[in-house]
Order: C-alpha cells, then sequence, then structure tokens
C-alpha cells in the first residue's frame, strides 16, 4: 500500500477495489522460485499474493501452486526467504486463464543473528530501548496503523524488527528488518505487513510493502460474530466499497451521493468542497472502456477512470466516527455521514474487473478515506 496525506484533509495515494459480488477466477496459478545466480531450486520460500489471505511454502524443487486460482485483475505476487531479496511480480490475471511463473531471487549478506534492525548508526535512528524509542513508536503507529477504535485494538507483536527515525521538523521514517506482525483483534485477522518504504508527519505520509492476512481465531461464537459485523463496518462506505458500486452502476443503492467539484489548485483544499457546489457525477461520466488496441490484453471488464477536479463522495448510510473529528481536528458534533474525496494525480487511471487501480500512485484519497488506514484494511477479496 502506498498512501500520501496532505494538508488539512489529509490525502492518501493508493489504488482500491469495484459490486458486492464474488469476481471471477482465473485459472491455476503455479510458478518456482530459484537462486538468481545459480539457477537452483528454493525450497521452503514464502510465496503469497499481496493483501490475500492465499499464500504457501514452496516444495523441495523450489515449485508453488495456488490450484484455485485468484480473482481476476491486477495481482501482485510476493517471494521471500531468509539470505535472500524479497522479489515481487505484478501480473493481469484473466478468467479461466491457467499462469506458469519465476520468481529468481537476489542472495543478500546477512549480517544480524536475531531480526532486530542493524546498520543504523546514523544520528536520529531509535531502536528498541533506545530514550525515544515508545514515544516514537507511538507515533508510527498513529500514522501507520491509524487512530481508530479498530486501531485501539490493532497490536504490533514485533516492535523490535523496526527502526525509527524523527527529524526535527517531525517526519518520521522507518525502516524493518522482518515483516511487521498485527494482530488486528477488531477484523479478526494476523497482518504480516513486508515494510518497504515508510515516510510521514502530520500532514504527508507515504508507506510501501506487501500485506499478508490469515484469521484469527475466535474465542466463542460472540467473538466470531463481532468480527463479521465489524469486516461488514469497515468495507460499507470504503473507497474499496465506493469503486466496486462505480463499477456496478449501483452508487446510490449503496449509499453514495457522488459530485465533481474543484481542485485544491483552484480553491485550495480547505475551500474547495464546501457547500454544495459542484455537479452530480455518474458512472457515464467518469468510466471508460480502454482503448480497442489495449483490450486484447487486458481482463474484460477493465475500465478507464477519468475526471477532472475531484469527486466529493459522501457515504449516507454511516456517521462520522469521533475519533474522526479528533485526527481531522474539527470542532464540531459528527455528521451523520462520511465526506471524502478523490483526485486523479497525472489524468486517467486503470480500474480492473476486481475494482483495482492498476496504477500505485494514480489517485490521492482525501478527508473520510485517508482516515482509514491499516487497521481498516480488508482482504482484496472480501466481499459481506
Amino acid at each position: 500500500m502506498r498512501l500520501r496525506l496532505l494538508p488539512v484533509l489529509l490525502a492518501v495515494l493508493l489504488a482500491a477495489p469495484a459490486v458486492p459480488a464474488q469476481p471471477e477466477r482465473s485459472g491455476a496459478v503455479r510458478g518456482r522460485v530459484v537462486d538468481a545466480e545459480t539457477g537452483e531450486p528454493l525450497a521452503g520460500a514464502h510465496v503469497f499474493f499481496s493483501t490475500t489471505m492465499t499464500g504457501t511454502a514452496t516444495d523441495t524443487a523450489g515449485r508453488f501452486a495456488f490450484p484455485r486460482g485468484m480473482p481476476v485483475g491486477t495481482q501482485r505476487l510476493h517471494a521471500s526467504m531468509v539470505g535472500y531479496e524479497a522479489q515481487t511480480l505484478d501480473t493481469l490475471l484473466h478468467a479461466g486463464r491457467s499462469y506458469r511463473l519465476r520468481l529468481a531471487l537476489e542472495p543478500t549478506v546477512i549480517e544480524a543473528d536475531s531480526v532486530s534492525v542493524t546498520g543504523r548508526s546514523d544520528e536520529g535512528w531509535s531502536l528498541v530501548g533506545d530514550e525515544r524509542w515508545q514515544q516514537r513508536l507511538e507515533k508510527f503507529r498513529r500514522l501507520f496503523v491509524g487512530t481508530s477504535e479498530r486501531a485501539e485494538a490493532t497490536t504490533l507483536t514485533n516492535p523490535e524488527a523496526l527502526a525509527l527515525h524523527d527529524n526535527w521538523w517531525g517526519r518520521m521514517e522507518a525502516d524493518a528488518a522482518a515483516p511487521l506482525v498485527f494482530e488486528n483483534r477488531a477484523l479478526g485477522y494476523r497482518l504480516r505487513y513486508h515494510l518497504r518504504a515508510f515516510e510521514g508527519s502530520r500532514t504527508e505520509v507515504r508507506w510501501d510493502g506487501e500485506p499478508h492476512f490469515e484469521k484469527l481465531s475466535p474465542a466463542d461464537s460472540t467473538e466470531a460474530a463481532r468480527w463479521r459485523a465489524n469486516r461488514r463496518r469497515a468495507f460499507r462506505g470504503s473507497l474499496r466499497h465506493f469503486l466496486l458500486a462505480l463499477r456496478g452502476d449501483s452508487l446510490r443503492q449503496a449509499g453514495f451521493r457522488v459530485r465533481r467539484v474543484p481542485s485544491s489548485s483552484a480553491l485550495g483544499p480547505a475551500r474547495a468542497p464546501q457547500g454544495r457546489s459542484g455537479r452530480p457525477v455518474g458512472p457515464e461520466d467518469v468510466l471508460e472502456r480502454p482503448a480497442p488496441a489495449a483490450r486484447d490484453t487486458l481482463p474484460a471488464g477493465t475500465r478507464r477512470l477519468d475526471f477532472r477536479g475531484r469527486l466529493r463522495i459522501v457515504y449516507t448510510r454511516e456517521a462520522e466516527a469521533p475519533a474522526f473529528l479528533r485526527w481531522h481536528r474539527a470542532r464540531r458534533a459528527p455528521r451523520d455521514r462520511q465526506r471524502s474525496f478523490l483526485e486523479l494525480e497525472d489524468g486517467a487511471v486503470t480500474v480492473d474487473p476486481a475494482g483495482e487501480i492498476v496504477e500505485p500512485y494514480g489517485a490521492t484519497r482525501f478527508g473520510y478515506f485517508a482516515f482509514e488506514r491499516l487497521a481498516a484494511l480488508l482482504p482484496k477479496g472480501y466481499r459481506p
């Protein structure tokens, strides 16, 4: 996931998924993981599809297999193994088509005998146990995990894997020597996040990495029911929900009201979205089929999202949370609806059949979309 937050409304660069129908699936996905220098197979490598619960380990011949396939559209395959640089492979999966993939991992020198971060001797970097460690860890949690009720129920179980750097002007950087393991007791997932980059402050945040989900075991039927309800709530009103409804031409049925308003470059991020200005928007105004030359290479159902200015997206079926007002530093009562904004960075972006924006930095989220962080993340294939 990659995010960027901008002043006042705070924005997030991302891609997200389109109607809560189960997406079509590809055929079987198989492949091998090998040593990039020798070509020898790597047994025991961890292979998974990013932002899903689908993963496995390679056998003695370096082979892996996902016989049931994956949802069609953009999928990122991640492979990692101790002693090697992790590798990712982006691919567009088509309905019913089988795939054979190959990932070659470059050997690396391991200088540490544990998962603690080493090699950070520059002034300003903190490791677990340092004087400012706890303060910086709390700041990292706010920026990365969030400040919602779900974030309060999410625990980082291996903080010793982190090194944190905080500049005097407030910008934080983070590095991790091992996947960060989060237990989200609000949604019932354990999330292993392979962090590749992180930097952020109150007004701007970026991160990049590959998350892998697994379900936690509930203590009883009551907790299982609570997790199911919380997952539905996290999905509804999210950017994923919006894009699915947009592609399915079901915005009003899903509870969304959308208008196009001027961008921040015209009126400033604080003032542009105010009032009733803007024109109502439907799928016919912002979605189009890809160019004919590209249709043979893209999965059926792929669309281009294109508009000028911003989309003001109001979700009418859930009120603002008090934590949103604190994060937003708004001195008012919570509204009975959630307001978000979407802006394209460099023109039209591609939306695949699963509702994923293919270009990682193609769109920026503002408002309620930006308030939700890692603690609200659901597997890509999740549908209520």
